[in-house]
């Protein structure tokens, strides 16, 4: 019976700590899709600028790779 409970034990402090960071991590969703689309237009714009220098230094223009 003590192993029982035992095992009854750790399952529901295991359920209890699931269903805390399930609700900690749902209030937290709020800021993550707040910041999701400036990070993703940050990327963007990095990928962007990148193909661009990629371009200029094969079409041999260096100069303006420079700037």
């Amino acid at each position: 019976m003590k192993k029982f409970a035992l095992i009854l034990g750790t399952v529901l402090i295991a359920a209890a700590l699931v269903a805390a960071g399930w609700y900690v991590g749902y209030d937290r969703r709020v800021l993550t899709e707040a910041y999701a689309i400036p990070t993703i237009d940050k990327h963007l714009t990095e990928a962007g600028v990148t193909a661009m220098l990629i371009h200029q230094l094969d079409s041999a223009h260096t100069d303006d790779a420079r700037h």
